[in-house]
This record gives C-alpha cells, structure tokens and sequence, in this order.
C-alpha cells in the first residue's frame, strides 16, 4: 500500500504519480515486501519536476500561552503558462 499523507511540508510531489510507480518495483524486486522509498535531497532537485520560483511572506501571532491567533501567509509566483 501506499500511504500519501496530505499535510503541509510535504513540499510537494503528491499530484505526480512517478514515485508510486518506482516504490511498487522496488517492492517487486523485494518478494512484495513493503518499502519506504526517500530520494535524496540531490536526486529531488536533479530529477524531480519543474517547479516555478516564488516569493513567501507569513505573519504569525500567538497568545500569552503561546497558541496561535492569527496568521496571514501571502505567496507570489509566476502564473503556470508563464
């Protein structure tokens, strides 16, 4: 099985299916055994998909204890067709 867990600082891949399609023959060659499949930080940059340069701004408050209260996260990137 394959488990993608859909939560922030997943920093992406989740709507490219290729790692599926790696992890499924790395357990083939494994007798069906399950596998944990982690690219290094290299292989990511040198064969992962193009993403776009952006520009991130985030503003945070917490209360007395320490909670959160407020939060603006402002992002800029070019458009897809760019």
């Amino acid at each position: 099985a394959v488990n993608v867990t859909l939560l922030g600082g997943g920093f992406g891949r989740k709507s490219k299916p290729d790692y599926v399609v790696e992890a499924a023959l790395c357990s083939q060659a494994m007798d069906g055994q399950p596998v944990k499949l982690v690219w290094t930080r290299e292989d990511d940059i040198q064969h992962s998909y193009y993403h776009t340069i952006s520009v991130e701004r985030i503003e945070a408050g917490v209360d007395e204890k320490g909670m959160p209260v407020a939060w603006l996260h402002r992002s800029v990137a070019p458009t897809i067709g760019s």
